[in-house]
């Protein structure tokens, strides 16, 4: 089973994910590029930054039955709500996504069987960025501005792959409290790899772009 854990910036991602065992987490691996490369360099050096760790899950996944992601792994959400909001431009969103389905279609990276996705009023979550010293989150300000286009984006998957998405308010919890209702919930298996799934998924989020982008 592959859980991942999502949500907007300081919501608790990784704090959530530090009562699991930590044997099963696999971390967010930071995009750092080389100064130098070109959009389409980025674009295919994140798609194997991407690959690679969907490896390490599965990798996880065979020792120990289950393995939590810090954040889905397949992160298309990521560019569908830059590009939603104008931050990023629709001929790179394009190339990206094409680089995922490759990918997809040679099972070098699939849909995780579960998102949990924790959600926080945004009021709360500048308070936690605050109050975390560990991180600077110097682009809080441009993550808060995508939240509604990443809640709109798993909206989309979950009706594409019923079950798949787990809504969970974290305002004010108590991690502790978390895992056990992750860790007993009935999850719905479906191929990881249906590229259908994947074209659909891009086809329903194309209808909500604003058409100059």
């Amino acid at each position: 089973m592959l859980v991942a854990v999502e949500g907007p910036s300081a919501v608790g991602k990784t704090t959530l994910l530090r009562e699991m065992p930590p044997e099963q987490v696999v971390g967010e691996e930071p995009l750092r590029t080389p100064d130098g490369m070109s959009r389409e360099e980025t674009s295919s050096h994140a798609a194997a930054l991407n690959a690679r760790r969907w490896n390490r899950l599965l990798e996880v996944e065979e020792r120990h039955g289950c393995a939590y992601a810090d954040g889905d792994p397949l992160k298309l959400y990521y560019d569908f709500a830059r590009v939603s909001i104008g931050e990023l431009d629709r001929e790179t969103y394009e190339a990206g996504w094409h680089l995922m389905e490759r990918a997809m279609v040679d099972e070098r990276i699939g849909f995780s069987d579960c998102v949990i996705f924790l959600s926080a009023p945004l009021e709360e979550l500048a308070r936690r960025r605050v109050g975390d010293t560990t991180r600077r989150r110097r682009k809080f300000a441009l993550h808060a501005r995508l939240i509604p286009a990443m809640r709109a984006y798993y909206e989309t998957l979950e009706r594409i792959r019923p079950g798949t998405v787990r809504w969970l308010n974290a305002e004010g919890y108590l991690p502790e409290a978390i895992p056990p209702a992750l860790l007993e919930q009935t999850f719905h298996r479906r191929n990881r790899y249906t590229v259908s799934d994947l074209e659909s998924l891009k086809h329903e989020l194309d209808l909500m772009l604003p058409k100059d982008r």
